[in-house]
């Protein structure tokens, strides 16, 4: 049904609930902060590298010629940023969320828009002030990433050179201002889920963040969906992720939960 395009691709999101247009804007390479050990992208032979008027013209064949032939009981729930990397890193940025939202507001208007995150850069002043301008006059949301409660958490699954302090206060600096949803992968790595402590760790730290005046819409508990090309981490059971939620949600009361199980969303 969908002729295959290089920037943007369709795909049925257990998140979104439905449809989410994806939009990646590191076609030619896998462009990254982080090396997270259950990242889904495989090796890929290098394509040109993005530019905004190929993805106008992409965004315009998508929803004048191949979205109307989807079922009308499909809709489409959000176009997002994500793709082979962290979209803030792209110097493509501004443009990328220029175009997406001109299609968002003239084909699909009731849609949302997401930027998918790793949190890294939300303490930049310049990334921040454009996230936080988008989210005020464009309903922009954030879903950045917390994937551990302390240091040596998030070493083992972002493995990346950001000191995880910056990480932290970068989400805090930005959702003092304008909140965010946060999102967190729950797998296992070599065998092992997150430990208890792991999870209280984690509750803690956005126990803590919230008392510092950060905000957070929902919180995203999910566990792994697809292989990842190193092989060594593995989804959790429903019940694990169940027992996760009802730990964090003694810590903070009042910020809604989704769990997100392999095969779709949970019920508390």
């Amino acid at each position: 049904m969908f002729a295959p395009l290089r920037l943007i691709y369709p795909v049925v999101s257990r998140r979104s609930g439905g449809l989410s247009l994806g939009v990646d804007l590191f076609p030619d390479r896998k462009t990254c902060n982080f090396d997270c050990p259950y990242c889904e992208i495989f090796p890929f032979p290098g394509e040109p590298p993005f530019r905004p008027e190929d993805l106008d013209r992409e965004l315009a064949e998508f929803f004048e010629v191949e979205y109307p032939a989807f079922p009308p009981d499909l809709p489409l729930r959000d176009l997002t940023l994500s793709g082979s990397g962290e979209p803030t890193l792209s110097p493509h940025l501004e443009s990328a969320l220029a175009l997406i939202r001109a299609s968002r507001d003239r084909y699909v208007p009731g849609a949302d828009l997401v930027v998918i995150t790793n949190s890294t850069t939300l303490g930049h002043p310049e990334t921040a002030a454009l996230l936080g301008r988008y989210v005020d006059e464009a309903g922009l949301r954030i879903w950045a990433k917390v994937d551990g409660g302390n240091e040596d958490r998030y070493r083992t699954m972002s493995r990346s050179p950001v000191p995880f302090r910056e990480v932290v206060e970068g989400i805090l600096s930005f959702s003092r201002d304008h909140g965010v949803i946060i999102q967190t992968m729950l797998c296992a790595l070599d065998g092992r889920g997150p430990s208890e402590g792991d999870l209280s760790d984690y509750a803690d730290l956005l126990a803590s963040l919230l008392h510092r005046g950060a905000r957070f819409l929902e919180i995203h508990l999910y566990t792994q969906a697809r292989p990842s090309p190193e092989g060594r981490t593995s989804p959790i059971g429903d019940r694990e992720l169940l027992t996760a939620s009802d730990l964090v949600s003694r810590r903070i009361p009042g910020v809604p939960i989704r769990i997100f199980g392999r095969a779709g969303e949970l019920s508390r």
